[in-house]
């Protein structure tokens, strides 16, 4: 209900009396004054293209005195003028008078409510210091977004160039290329073995041992990192077959066919990792950039102060 109930006293009268008592608060504070004679003449000015959406203000050029002050602050009957352009649409026609004093008094509250948000900061030094920190944060956010974050991600020239740089930073380390075999049992696991000692490929050792069942074995070929696979960690040997293991009921052996020394990492192996470092590069650049044009002094004595 909690939605409903609030659309229902949104729309409720007496919703506004809290905007009402603050724009009363507000002419009482900044001394507002008014004269609804001058307001009156625009009683002439507004015609039956007014409610079909189409008045302009050069209807009211002629309209230049002073409506209202607030403070130092005056409005003026060609302010009212452009509200009440900005602020037309086709609807109903009513009399002149009051649809003009309804737009009017629209007119005031809304000129009091900025009004007063404009001095918010002059009248309440800790939320000037609030917007203060989202401004520069904004600002903040904005330098490092061009100058790092998106540039990492669209300039595809700097950061092939910084990835040819420091190819050392991203190296693959030993690793084995290695076919872990899944048999059924211990029977087919010594079936395929023989297989493999006799140098049989992995596309004639399929077809012959599961000519009656597609899940007598199973073929893992892969390269493997250390710790990836047990079963590979344990024969870390180049031209290796190991023993056999249970694992979840299956019979396994690996047969490791190399070992690869370390190697440099493709650009597409480590793409996301390469637009990381060079994000930290370009912050480095800038942070180095603003340090060197702008001068900071630290007043040791002061922060030695600070526990």
């Amino acid at each position: 209900m909690k939605v409903e109930l609030k659309n229902k006293i949104a729309k409720d009268s007496r919703s506004e009396m809290g905007k009402d008592a603050l724009i009363s608060k507000i002419k009482k504070e900044y001394g507002f004054k008014d004269n609804l004679k001058i307001r009156d003449e625009f009683y002439k000015v507004i015609d039956s293209t007014y409610f079909e959406g189409t008045w302009t203000t050069n209807k009211a050029k002629a309209l230049n005195k002073m409506l209202f002050i607030l403070l130092d602050n005056t409005y003026t009957q060609v302010d009212f003028a452009q509200y009440l352009e900005s602020h037309q649409s086709k609807t109903a026609r009513v009399p002149v008078q009051q649809l003009v004093n309804s737009k009017y008094n629209q007119f005031v509250d809304e000129a009091c409510i900025t009004f007063e948000e404009n001095r918010l900061d002059k009248k309440y030094p800790d939320f000037k210091a609030l917007m203060q920190e989202y401004r520069d944060g904004i600002l903040l956010f904005e330098l490092t977004d061009s100058k790092v974050w998106s540039k990492a991600l669209k300039d595809s020239a700097g950061l092939a160039n910084y990835f040819e740089k420091n190819k050392n930073k991203y190296l693959w380390s030993e690793r084995a290329e290695a076919s872990i075999y899944k048999c059924v049992d211990e029977k087919i696991a010594a079936q395929t073995k023989k297989m493999v000692q006799k140098k049989k490929t992995e596309k004639e050792i399929l077809a012959e041992i599961n000519k009656n069942s597609q899940l007598n074995l199973q073929i893992e070929t892969q390269i493997f990192q250390k710790k990836e696979n047990e079963l590979v960690d344990t024969n870390w040997v180049a031209n290796s077959i190991s023993a056999n293991k249970t694992i979840d009921k299956k019979t396994e052996f690996v047969v490791v066919h190399k070992i690869l020394a370390p190697e440099p990492k493709t650009f597409q192996e480590v793409k996301g990792l390469v637009i990381s470092d060079y994000q930290s590069s370009l912050e480095k650049e800038l942070m180095d950039y603003l340090k060197t044009k702008y001068t900071v002094a630290i007043n040791k004595q002061i922060l030695s102060t600070i526990e």
